[in-house]
């Protein structure tokens, strides 16, 4: 029997905490089921084949198939692509010739090569081998009760693109409830790998512009190594005719989402509003407010493309909620590429590829997208400040619009801490030195956030500026801020 063969990839860095799992897995004598999810293009593929490529591999893999196909008709096409790959591990065209109409079938004869000696048996893009259905779990189930789980040495991985189809399926009260060893939402890369994943020579402003566009996706990082700067590799591969950012979107929709149109629709919306209230994407939408917007938007959650937040004061359980974009790529597709597309594929920009980035929209973008990237680096913030082993509650703090009777009020990252202290950050994001101005700006934050948060007065007040590139000397000397911290000691701590 043939094994799939995986040659060592020189780039691939991080993941220590995920191959960590997979080593006390391998240390286990009894067979094991591993499900890894996460988004397109995040790295779940090279990180099992890179980790297994030393034990016997066999990889099934599913394939796209057209939605409109007749449920029977599509999981034939599934099956057949499963024997074919078979036959060519076992060396045995026979199998390729097969009819099965059932997964048990399939199931049962893989089972047959498997049963004895170290093997990883690996269904890649599950969701598409199962067409979205439960039975593919229900028919695997009986056979590896029966028969592939008496091998002790053996791996089972089901790997995909749709969080919520695997987390319904298999990490539910469904056929692999309670058979499931070890479950990996594998997320981006964090700051740490990102800065290691370029040269030690690139730029903190380069990293930070990589992470804010890209967000950590390993894929996308690659296409940003390609020219003499971050900026020029991510204006080529996003303006240019059929250029890589300008046509992945489709694709991420495709592996992750069903063909409901309002998934695409509610992250355009929210892509040109710093946030969202769940009435204000119902009315655009059109969607009832009831369950059908709901499912929609746990959907997106669960593939980890929207994020709903709560006032940091008032705790998960609130119904004063907003919803933001959370996926970097998708933010930055709908913001500055989606409107522009005809353009690009008309050839406006294959002179100028930086064009559409030279303006003040995209500076005040990547501001806004800073907020984010601090909010989301709490943990690393607090260390930084020297309260990580206080207990503390973290997020933006905002009211509602007819609370304040004006277009309402937001500190974008703020700490509730155990020892009595609130920190309040003022993030800024731009090239040139912060000056004496944001005094006023703070100033008038916290004077909202005593009236709104009364609490607040019985605590002490902690000033923080987090930056991209320090304060200039006249701010330094006025002694506001408790605390600067700046891009370069971010990446340096990670």
């Amino acid at each position: 029997m043939n094994s799939f063969q995986v040659k060592a990839s020189k780039t691939f860095v991080g993941r220590e905490r995920e191959r960590a799992q997979f080593r006390q897995l391998e240390k286990r004598s009894e067979a094991s089921v591993i499900i890894v999810y996460g988004r397109r293009r995040v790295g779940k593929t090279e990180l099992i084949e890179q980790h297994f490529r030393r034990r016997k591999l066999l990889k099934f893999e599913g394939v796209q198939t057209d939605l409109k196909l007749k449920s029977q008709e599509a999981r034939t096409y599934q099956i057949q692509h499963v024997l074919h790959q078979l036959a060519r591990y076992a060396d045995a065209p026979y199998i390729a010739r097969l009819k099965f109409d059932q997964w048990t079938d399939v199931f049962d004869l893989l089972a047959s090569f498997v049963q004895k000696g170290v093997w990883t048996l690996y269904f890649e893009e599950v969701q598409w081998l199962a067409n979205y259905q439960a039975e593919f779990f229900a028919e695997l189930k009986p056979i590896w009760d029966n028969q592939l789980r008496h091998n002790p040495k053996l791996l089972l991985i089901f790997c995909g693109s749709s969080p919520s189809f695997l987390i319904h399926e298999v990490l539910s009260d469904k056929a692999f409830y309670n058979r499931a060893q070890e479950e990996i939402h594998l997320q981006p890369f964090s700051v740490a790998e990102t800065k290691a994943f370029f040269s030690a020579r690139t730029a903190p402003l380069e990293v930070m512009l990589a992470t804010l566009t890209c967000g950590g996706i390993p894929e996308y990082l690659k296409r940003l190594k390609t020219d003499s700067s971050v900026m020029l590799s991510l204006c080529r591969h996003s303006f240019l005719p059929r250029s890589f950012f300008s046509i992945e979107k489709d694709k991420i929709f495709v592996s992750s989402l069903s063909a409901n149109k309002n998934f695409e629709k509610i992250i355009r919306y929210l892509s040109h509003h710093k946030y969202a209230t769940r009435d204000e994407i119902a009315r655009h939408v059109r969607a009832e407010s009831g369950g059908a917007l709901s499912a929609l938007l746990e959907e997106l959650e669960a593939c980890a493309f929207i994020e709903k937040y709560t006032p940091v004061h008032l705790g998960p359980e609130t119904i004063v909620t907003r919803y933001t974009v959370a996926d970097p790529y998708l933010h930055y597709y709908y913001k500055f590429i989606h409107p522009i597309l005809p353009a690009i594929e008309n050839g406006d920009y294959s002179s100028t590829p930086t064009t559409p980035l030279n303006g003040d929209a995209f500076q005040k973008w990547l501001g806004f997208a800073f907020e984010r990237f601090c909010r989301k680096q709490h943990r690393l913030l607090a260390k930084l400040l020297g309260f990580e082993a206080v207990q503390y509650s973290s997020g933006a703090f905002f009211t509602r619009k007819h609370m304040t009777g004006d277009t309402g009020f937001q500190i974008d990252l703020l700490f509730l801490r155990k020892d009595h202290v609130i920190t309040v950050c003022e993030i800024k994001y731009q090239q040139a030195r912060i000056g004496t101005s944001v005094i006023e700006e703070v100033e008038n934050k916290i004077r909202r956030l005593l009236e709104f948060y009364p609490s607040a007065r019985r605590m002490t007040l902690h000033k923080v500026l987090i930056t991209a590139t320090g304060i200039d000397p006249a701010l330094k000397s006025r002694a506001y801020f408790d605390r600067v911290i700046t891009l370069d000691e971010i990446l340096s701590t990670a």
